[in-house]
């Protein structure tokens, strides 16, 4: 607040959201699809799939989901801390002993990073921790959730 105002609080917002709206697009497409494959394999009720099911195929859908959408995170995450005002800026880039890049745009974050810092795996470097984060967080939530429908379908 006190150098970068009430917008600080708010930088890389359109970014955030640039990198959460593909990543529940595909988390979701991922999720529906792998339940119908192993519930098929399986031999289940795809609309009442089994804890084991629910939680395997959220698990699944959101490794690959954060794997794919891991250069959009990295872009947001790279906005989002990118200092503004030229003092932040300068210590910064003293502690750290690295040039000081300013990034104009969630495009330019991409462009940038692949082109000065290593091609495809610099876009990816993080996606380890992404997908370790998100296995079971969704697997978590969306097997309690189909748990959660299930009980309320019967009881409500």
């Amino acid at each position: 607040m006190k150098h970068e105002g009430l917008g600080g609080i708010y930088r890389g917002y359109g970014a955030t959201l640039l990198s959460f709206g593909p990543f529940s697009a595909l988390y979701f497409t991922f999720y529906e699809e792998i339940k119908k494959r192993m519930s098929l394999l399986m031999r289940s009720n795809v609309d009442s799939p089994s804890f084991e099911l629910s939680l395997c195929s959220s698990a699944l859908a959101g490794g690959l989901a954060s794997f794919i959408t891991s250069p959009l995170d990295m872009a947001k995450l790279r906005l989002q801390v990118q200092r503004q005002s030229e003092a932040a800026a300068s210590l910064a880039s003293k502690c750290t002993g690295e040039p000081r890049v300013v990034y104009s745009s969630f495009l330019d974050v991409l462009r940038k990073t692949y082109a000065g810092h290593g091609g495809m795996s610099a876009l990816y470097r993080g996606a380890t921790a992404r997908v370790l984060f998100h296995v079971p967080n969704t697997a978590i939530s969306m097997a309690l959730f189909e748990e959660s429908r299930k009980w309320w379908a019967k009881y409500v």
